[in-house]
């Protein structure tokens, strides 16, 4: 899995990174959840539509991952519009997880 491992920010220090450094360490344990080539994107991200872009266009898994290391992985092979869908929908999930927390 380690080849195909891509991220915005490779130092580890951004929520894709932390989540990338886990799935390295799950992959070497035999574990890991994650498609063998992935890119690991922060979905807050400036670049976010770029990097999507690019990792459609190496073939690669797209592993949106929200501030709170919450995880949604996309197969290469989907649209634009189910993409905007899906990252909507992983916001929708974080903010309903934030309010329940927070009552």
């Amino acid at each position: 899995m380690a080849q195909g491992l891509s991220t915005t920010n490779q130092k580890g220090d951004s929520p894709a990174g932390r989540v990338m450094d886990e799935a390295i360490k799950l992959n070497i344990a035999g574990r890991s959840p994650y498609p063998k080539r992935a890119s690991f994107i922060d979905v807050d991200s400036p670049y976010v539509g770029e990097s999507i872009l690019r990792a459609v266009g190496n073939d690669m898994a797209i592993v949106l991952v929200e501030a709170d290391g919450s995880t949604l992985t996309l197969r290469e092979s989907l649209g634009k519009a189910r993409v905007s869908r899906s990252i909507r929908r992983l916001r929708a999930k974080v903010s309903a997880r934030t309010a329940r927390r927070d009552r």
